[in-house]
């Protein structure tokens, strides 16, 4: 069995604010693209980046295991934490595919290059999924997973603030790069001896 660290490995951190760095752009870029093809395609190449970098993410992870969450940490907020990252995992995985599947199945048939200079092919799609109804679905899904992305973005954000301000164990230091991420020293006892 591996040794769990009481931080997060290097690749973990870089990977982790790299893809929330271009998970915020993304959401605001996804506000910002109607009518602008390249931005439209910045949109995609992006789309499909974090779709490499979540798979990435998530075979580092089962091969570095993360650090424990502090023993102290009451049960329903260790259960939160977990409960938010596989929903991260899961929409980091469904909303690239469901932006694929949208952009394959499209009726104006625009093709992917990503970056500008790589053509992406689209996915054989099923008749059923060119239907109309299916292309609302899928749109749905990737319109309404961005929703509950940015929630749960506010929910990590106000948890690792929460536990770095109000309990002070470290949470968010096992994330943070370089000298940041320092733990703090122990504190000494004070008092006579």
């Amino acid at each position: 069995m591996k040794k769990v660290s009481a931080r997060y490995t290097t690749v973990a951190i870089i990977l982790h604010w790299v893809m929330a760095a271009l998970i915020l752009f993304m959401i605001w870029l996804g506000w910002n693209m109607d009518g602008n093809e390249a931005r439209y395609q910045l949109h995609k190449s992006i789309g499909i980046t974090l779709l490499f970098l979540t798979v990435t993410r998530i075979l580092w992870r089962a091969a570095n295991p993360p650090p424990p969450l502090p023993e102290e940490m009451p049960a329903h907020e260790k259960l939160a934490s977990h409960l938010v990252h596989i929903a991260f995992y899961g929409l980091m995985l469904i909303l690239p595919l469901a932006g694929w599947v949208l952009v394959s199945t499209s009726k104006f048939k625009v093709p992917t290059v990503l970056f500008g200079s790589i053509s992406w092919p689209h996915l054989p799609a099923p008749d059923f999924l060119r239907g109309e109804i299916a292309h609302t679905i899928i749109e749905t899904i990737h319109s309404k997973g961005a929703w509950l992305l940015i929630i749960l973005l506010v929910l990590h954000v106000a948890g690792a603030v929460k536990h770095e301000i109000g309990g002070e164990d470290g949470v968010l230091k096992k994330m943070l790069p370089g000298l940041f991420g320092k733990p703090a020293a122990p504190k000494t006892a004070r008092g006579y001896v």
